[in-house]
């Protein structure tokens, strides 16, 4: 349901507007109802909505990622849980989790708009940033964040900056060991797995954090994908780079790079050993 108008947590936010909407989620900015009056106007937020058995089996967030891990994180403020509003014919609860407000919109919708087509030094920055983001979280504890794609990478500004948000998926050293989720869990898009979550085979949680972020610059470059999924057995575009690698992005996407797409090969090698770490990787770019 939509949200919008309604006032949560006690009354002291109000949904304003619907921002993002997923089969899961709905994301709203969020206005404190009790800075109405403050010197620099009305604080805002970005408020995440799930029905409350969804988000106990799909969207858990470790307890301690509820401090902020590195400034290129979306600061995360807290979770509530509040019943639904007297219009909706439901007695499901929903769970909010509440971030930092990020004006400038997401990376996905920048890259659609072909904010960085031609311009390779703020594609370069905007791409370092998220390395420099993930290889900060590494140091705090972080495991992997299991969901990075460029509709989770906020921006702060228009080109002031980016921002890694929807730690649903990720975790902390110590934490979650052992556990498992099928791929209907991820509520990510599918093109962004890596070859061994894409195949169910066991997976290293930073390893799938770099096929990620190579899956982000090459989009970046090219305002696409490679593929649908990595496997040969249910996508073609895959089964083709497979069978010709140093070549098929090449002929496919004729704007790229031959220094990118010798980077991007090395990126996304059916050898997990040969891939870049993320040190690599920003070193290569």
């Amino acid at each position: 349901p939509n949200l919008t108008g309604a006032a949560v947590d006690e009354g002291y936010l109000k949904l304003v507007k619907l921002i993002t909407t997923s089969s899961f989620s709905r994301v709203y900015k969020a206005v404190d109802t009790t800075s109405y009056d403050e010197p620099d106007g009305p604080a805002y937020y970005a408020v995440k909505c799930m029905r409350n058995p969804i988000a106990r089996t799909s969207a858990r967030i470790p307890h301690s990622l509820c401090r902020q891990l590195h400034p290129g994180v979306v600061p995360f403020r807290r979770t509530f849980i509040d019943g639904p509003p007297v219009s909706l014919s439901t007695k499901d609860d929903f769970i909010f989790m509440v971030t930092d407000y990020c004006a400038g919109g997401n990376l996905q919708q920048a890259i659609e708009r072909g904010v960085y087509d031609g311009k390779p030094v703020l594609t370069k920055r905007v791409w370092v940033e998220l390395v420099d983001a993930l290889t900060g979280c590494y140091e705090k504890g972080l495991v992997g964040h299991g969901a990075l794609n460029p509709a989770n990478v906020l921006l702060v500004e228009r080109r002031k900056g980016v921002r890694v948000t929807d730690f649903g998926l990720a975790r902390m050293v110590g934490e979650g060991e052992g556990e498992s989720y099928s791929l209907l869990s991820f509520h990510r898009s599918l093109t962004n797995l890596t070859l061994e979550r894409a195949t169910g085979k066991s997976y290293d949680p930073r390893a799938d954090d770099t096929w990620a972020l190579a899956m982000t610059l090459f989009t970046l470059l090219t305002r696409s994908t490679p593929w649908e999924i990595a496997c040969s057995r249910n996508d073609d575009e895959y089964a083709a780079f497979r069978a010709d690698p140093e070549h098929y992005l090449l002929r496919a996407f004729p704007t790229l790079a031959p220094e990118a797409n010798e980077f991007l090969v090395r990126c996304f090698d059916v050898d997990l050993a040969l891939r870049p770490s993320l040190v690599q990787m920003r070193g290569a770019v």
